[in-house]
């Protein structure tokens, strides 16, 4: 009998020393809470160097219809964003702002969207969930990882920012090691078409007005062909025109040999 008495008086300490440990760890978030900043995805952490630790995620995630090709170029980049975590295919095209639902769902306060069209276009959508801002880019000249077969990224996890300024242009043992670097991840071209004040909508900001669609560009081209061909036809008809109004005098030898 006072040994269960003493184990349950060990147990109740126990519990009341974890109940004022818990107590004391959220006075200390809440602590740190009021100093640090308060956008939304950044997550609070007790006992770090500066009380404050940014936790800030990527989503990627795609469209239906999205080729082989397409996504190898999303998992490529998937592989670049250590702190990147992947959603199903979106089954809507018209109502994005679904996506600013997902990303408050999975914790993340970026999004990276690839939008399949025709199954031969591909549009990214860079934005900021859920206050924006948002930019649309036309990608163009994809080349996957084995396409290219690179090395591979040797440094994944890592986080590395990588930037040149003017001297790597200018001076020659900078444009040597410029040239020396070893390009680890996928290629792309990005145009620019608009930008959004909002995630994913709102005003627009700014406007390509260089851009011509891909649609534009196949009704340019199909034009053209179609312009051959008709003047094609229009040659062979004056052809047979110009026989019929011009026709070959009669050869006077021409019934010798019969």
């Amino acid at each position: 009998m006072a040994k269960r008495k003493a184990s349950a008086a060990v147990e109740g300490g126990q519990q009341q020393a974890a109940k004022q440990q818990r107590k004391q760890r959220k006075q200390q978030v809440d602590a740190v809470e009021g100093d640090g900043p308060s956008s939304s995805g950044a997550v609070v952490i007790a006992g770090t160097a500066g009380g404050w630790k940014n936790k800030e995620k990527v989503l990627l995630l795609s469209s239906r219809g999205i080729t082989y090709r397409f996504r190898h170029l999303m998992l490529d980049l998937g592989q670049l964003l250590p702190h990147g975590k992947r959603d199903a295919k979106l089954d809507t095209k018209s109502e994005r702002g679904v996506i600013n639902e997902v990303a408050d769902m999975k914790g993340c306060t970026s999004v990276l969207y690839f939008e399949a069209r025709k199954h031969k276009d591909l549009y990214l959508w860079l934005a900021k969930a859920p206050g924006g801002p948002s930019a649309k880019f036309h990608v163009t000249n994809v080349h996957t990882l084995e396409e290219l077969k690179l090395s591979g990224n040797h440094l994944q996890g890592s986080r590395p920012v990588l930037s040149f300024d003017k001297n790597f242009d200018e001076q020659p043992h900078l444009q040597v090691l410029k040239e020396m670097l070893t390009q680890v991840g996928p290629r792309a071209c990005l145009n620019p078409i608009k930008m959004f004040a909002g995630s994913f909508g709102g005003p627009v900001i700014y406007e390509n007005p260089g851009y011509v669609s891909p649609n534009t560009i196949r009704a340019m081209l199909k034009r053209q062909q179609q312009g051959k061909y008709v003047s094609k036809v229009q040659s062979r008809e004056g052809r047979k025109a110009h026989v019929a109004a011009h026709p070959l005098p009669r050869d006077e030898l021409g019934d010798v040999f019969k």
